[in-house]
């Protein structure tokens, strides 16, 4: 495996300070960064534990009543390989949906969005990311390059059948594209040498 490489640290977003807001007292302002940091920090939590739960992570990370500060980090090596492509393929998905969400505190510790992607990733996604593999044959040059990879994804996509054909219908050639991409190029990253 490649240098073991940090994925998120908690401390990366707990540390942002609030801009000036005319309306807001410097209390108010104060409290809106304590409820940002707590919401990091059950954002952190909700993630490890699902990652743990699935048996996606080489190690315990986050125990029960363990508490979360800004050095809570999760590294590449930290996570199978399976665990790596579902934090590519899931954890990432649900960090924008919580991003662009209204009510993200009132959802955080929801993981009905991470079980659906889950179930996408066992069902289809790995299952397609494996035969790719496969048909590549660990060409890191080929993993390495969207370009290169481009008719390859085409050709396996074109001979799949039942319920993996049907998702990949629905889904768009160029987010399937996007998504294995990043997946062979993290493969090739960190599991080749």
């Amino acid at each position: 495996m490649a240098d073991n490489y940090l994925l998120t640290k908690v401390g990366w977003l707990t540390n942002v300070k609030t801009v000036y807001i005319p309306q807001k007292s410097q209390e108010e302002i104060r409290l809106l960064e304590q409820q940002n940091i707590e919401y990091y920090h059950k954002m952190y939590e909700t993630e490890i534990n699902f990652l743990q739960t699935k048996k996606l992570t080489t190690r315990t990370i986050l125990h029960k009543g363990d508490l979360i500060s800004d050095e809570s980090s999760l590294y590449v090596q930290d996570l199978t390989e399976d665990g790596l492509r579902f934090y590519i393929t899931g954890i990432r998905e649900w960090i924008k949906k919580l991003d662009r969400s209204k009510n993200r505190k009132d959802i955080v510790s929801d993981t009905l969005f991470l079980e659906k992607k889950y179930k996408e990733f066992v069902e289809f996604e790995n299952p397609f990311f494996k035969m790719l593999i496969s048909d590549i044959n660990d060409d890191k040059k080929v993993l390495e390059s969207k370009k290169k990879l481009i008719p390859f994804i085409e050709k396996n996509i074109s001979e799949l059948e039942g319920e993996l054909k049907n998702f990949f219908e629905k889904r768009s050639k160029k987010t399937t594209i996007d998504i294995m991409s990043a997946l062979c190029y993290s493969y090739a990253q960190f599991y080749l040498k």
